[in-house]
């Protein structure tokens, strides 16, 4: 009898263990389900009847040598890209992450719909892995399709530490599968490829062939459009920002997958892991079956050519022909310059056409005529007002075609004067629905306006308004949405019988729209900055000034991107996907990530089914880490990691770093330094001169920059001249020092030209123009330096010239009016 009840006894402590276990572990009882909506249009009931599916993930300094160039890199499990994490659809993750780095390290679950603490951004939502320690991330799986991970702590993503996550359905696919994730190679330290870029170096534009140059365009006929770029004070035109060393696929620059037999079909999952790299994605056999992109299935279509931005991802099917035969998928840079190859089968090997170079003269050629067409734009910031927070009851918010017809007016676009007539009439309809004009406010406050679609600059000229179908029709070789000044008109001119995919042809295979009764929140974004400073915004600001864009659960959040600027933006919102208002009504596609090309207005819309604080960012990891970046937050969320002010400015640091740089050119006839210490807005400088006969000239600001574009620049500094001279009555070599404060305004011109305007205790002015780094050639340059001392009515000047040899040193030579002729080498660091 004892031992039949400590045999109960037994039974009953192994079920309450076996009880324990399933709710530490998640594994729920499969009669219990929970729903999730965080996916618009749908409502998944979630039964946790599948496996738990555990992954140790351990993440170590490692070398690699993809170059032939040793370098420190991060690996996981040993491997870069880190190990494809397996999951089928119903399953629950268990990820052991183990930091053998002496840094702290992390991981974003990037596309995957989880508890806003496993969301995987240190100190904004999930808790930082320090050295030694071990992280767990625990989660349903409650969705499937082709996603992602990948570091948020500082710039590991591109030192190795991303990979694929594969969810598979519940019902497999007809055909099989095979990851491909691609990335970008640097041997140089991320750290100081963002120096590189702050400090403006022409070096990677030089590696790329990407140097737009005065001997360039008079060879090509191009010199007009050269100096219409100079005069508008913008560099030259150009699509990537980082030179790469190279592209990989699956770690590899080439890789095989010889087992696929002639007339079969597979499913490739493409994934753009890389830090700022988009690609080009062709086949040599024909033509690419898009059915997914970013996880989500689509309404199949055929292209010949795909962009893939920045951490989206596509499953792509293609068939491999009846002839025996490896056949190429090959990832091209977006700039064109390398590529990256998966080769399909074996045997002979059949290659792609070659894309060709870009023409960067006729991607400035579509931003002249693009300027042309908006005069109310403003290259880099966001217009002197922006919209008025305002949320609209449900049904009471404003029709797709008056905030299109709006947003035309604010860029100041000619639409004719039938398009005035169909503006004056939308904005009397607009104003009687809501018994006022829309309001305005600051302009570095976020802000919100009327419902709307996306709306292309270049639609204008051939687009018709459907006040019933809302629907829009666009001229003959108007470009599509997402690929506006990206070479896209160029390869539609190199390939006209290809089909180029483009965004306006996703649809997704069901309904998407969002609830009809919710309330309606429009966030207007203007995506800005400076290229030259490299310094990126929205809404004139960094993340580090910038509130939290707050919005409330149950309502439809709609974003409408504004991007200013030369540049592809490809943004994110973590813990949500997105419908991308492109012209297929209900059935609009859902993503995570969507391109917002240069000059272009996209709008997104989502529902609010979160809590708490979710990050929101352009995926250009440079772009992003120099400050175009928000926190969404959720009004009445509780227990945050970010708390107060305090816990922001360590999370928003990155953009607020001080960075440094210096020039020194040792010559014949003296030497020449220039160093500066800087940061997004302030600058400590120095500049200055000396022969070798003791004379000398140092200049020392504290300069301020002012604005999005910082083209003001006031300053306060010391200016130290030393003339060195005999003097008589001593019988000696003396020199004479004089100190003066000065108190100044700096101001770039047109054609690229700094101005200096200063005046020093006593009064006195001084008046300079400056202008350095002529383009002459791709690595010869010009400069040139003009000062006037009003109170010795005296003139200054410098003409020099360099030529650069390699990243860091070139030889240089100058007339000065005070050393006279001189040549030697220059150091850049």
């Amino acid at each position: 009898m004892k031992s039949v009840s400590l045999f109960c006894l037994k039974i009953a402590l192994l079920s309450l263990s076996i009880f324990s276990f399933t709710i530490l572990t998640g594994q729920a009882d499969p009669r219990v389900s929970s729903v999730y909506d965080q996916i618009p249009g749908q409502s998944v009931t979630a039964y946790r009847t599948g496996n738990i599916v555990t992954y140790r993930l351990t993440v170590a300094d490692t070398i690699v040598n993809f170059t032939g160039n040793p370098t420190p890199a991060l690996a996981t499990n040993g491997s870069i890209p880190a190990p494809t994490l397996n999951f089928t659809e119903g399953d629950s993750a268990r990820i052991y992450v183990t930091n053998r780095t002496k840094r702290t390290v992390s991981f974003h679950w990037h596309g995957l719909l989880l508890p806003n603490e496993y969301d995987g951004v240190p100190l904004l939502n999930t808790e930082l892995i320090e050295p030694g320690a071990t992280y767990l991330a625990t989660f349903p799986i409650i969705q499937n399709g082709t996603y992602w991970y990948h570091s948020h702590t500082g710039f590991q993503e591109q030192k190795g530490l991303y990979g694929a996550i594969v969810i598979e359905p519940r019902e497999s696919y007809a055909v099989p599968s095979q990851e491909v994730v691609l990335s970008d190679f640097t041997t140089q330290r991320p750290h100081e490829v963002l120096r590189q870029v702050k400090k403006h170096t022409d070096w990677y534009a030089i590696r790329r062939q990407a140097v737009q140059s005065y001997g360039k365009a008079l060879v090509t006929g191009n010199l007009g459009k050269q100096a219409w770029l100079e005069w508008n004070r913008m560099p030259g035109m150009d699509l990537a920002d980082i030179y790469y060393d190279a592209f990989l696929a699956n770690g590899q620059e080439s890789m095989d997958l010889p087992e696929l037999k002639a007339g079969e079909t597979i499913r490739l999952r493409i994934i753009n892991g890389s830090a700022s790299s988009h690609f080009w994605l062709h086949f040599a056999a024909g033509k690419m079956r898009v059915v997914a992109a970013d996880g989500i299935e689509v309404e199949p279509i055929e292209v010949d050519k795909l962009l893939i931005a920045t951490a989206e991802t596509y499953d792509i099917e293609v068939s491999l022909p009846v002839e025996e035969g490896a056949y190429e998928f090959r990832a091209t840079s977006w700039d064109r310059y390398r590529h990256t190859s998966v080769w399909l089968g074996s045997g002979k090997k059949h290659a792609v056409q070659d894309l060709g170079p870009i023409d960067y003269y006729q991607l400035t050629e579509e931003m002249r005529n693009m300027m042309k067409m908006m005069p109310g734009m403003v290259m880099g910031r966001a217009p002197a007002s922006i919209p008025e927070p305002e949320v609209f009851t449900a049904g009471e918010a404003p029709s797709p075609e008056m905030i299109q017809m709006r947003a035309m007016q604010d860029m100041g676009m000619n639409m004719g004067a039938e398009g005035e007539q169909q503006s004056d009439s939308m904005n009397i309809k607009m104003d009687a629905k809501h018994h006022h004009k829309m309001p305005r406010k600051h302009e570095h406050e976020e802000g919100v306006d009327m419902e709307g679609k996306v709306i292309r600059a270049s639609d204008v000229d051939g687009m018709t308004m459907d006040m019933q179908g809302q629907q829009m029709s666009m001229s003959k070789g108007t470009p599509p949405m997402g690929v506006q000044m990206t070479g896209y008109q160029e390869l539609t001119e190199r390939f006209p019988d290809d089909t180029i995919f483009d965004y306006t042809m996703l649809r997704s295979e069901k309904p998407t729209s969002l609830k009809a009764d919710s309330p309606v929140r429009i966030v207007h974004l203007y995506l800005g900055g400076n290229m030259l400073r490299y310094v990126w915004l929205i809404n004139n600001i960094p993340l580090s000034r910038a509130d939290k864009i707050m919005i409330e659960r149950g309502e439809t959040v709609r974003f409408v991107f504004h991007n200013t600027t030369m540049m592809s933006h490809p943004m994110h919102l973590h813990g949500h996907f997105f419908r991308v208002i492109n012209g297929q009504g209900e059935n609009a596609p859902l993503k995570h990530t969507v391109n917002v090309a240069p000059m272009e207005t996209t709008i997104i819309e989502f529902a609010a089914t979160e809590d708490k604080d979710w990050f929101f960012h352009c995926h250009l990891l440079y772009h992003m880490m120099s400050g175009m970046a928000r926190i969404i937050g959720y009004q009445g969320s509780k227990d945050l990691l970010i708390a107060d002010q305090k816990d922001y400015d360590q999370f928003a640091m990155e953009d607020r770093k001080w960075w440094g740089m210096a020039n020194l050119s040792i010559q014949s006839n003296g030497l020449w330094v220039d160093a500066s210490f800087f940061n997004i807005y302030n600058e400590l400088s120095i500049e200055g001169d000396a022969n070798y006969d003791g004379d000398f000239e140092t200049v020392a600001r504290a300069i301020r920059y002012v604005g999005p574009r910082q083209f003001f620049a006031p300053y306060a500094g010391l200016r130290v001249e030393g003339k060195r001279s005999f003097n008589p009555d001593t019988d000696a070599t003396e020199t004479e020092i004089e100190t003066n404060a000065q108190f100044g305004l700096r101001y770039f011109l047109p054609m690229m030209i700094w101005s200096d305007v200063s005046v020093d205790q006593k009064g006195d002015f001084r008046f300079e123009i400056e202008r350095e780094d002529i383009p002459l050639t791709s690595r010869w340059r010009a400069s040139t330096r003009l000062e006037y001392i009003l109170a010795e009515d005296t003139w200054e000047y410098t003409i020099g010239t360099s030529y650069i040899l390699g990243q860091y040193w070139g030889v240089s030579a100058n007339y000065d009016n005070r050393y006279g002729w001189g040549a030697g080498l220059k150091v850049m660091w």
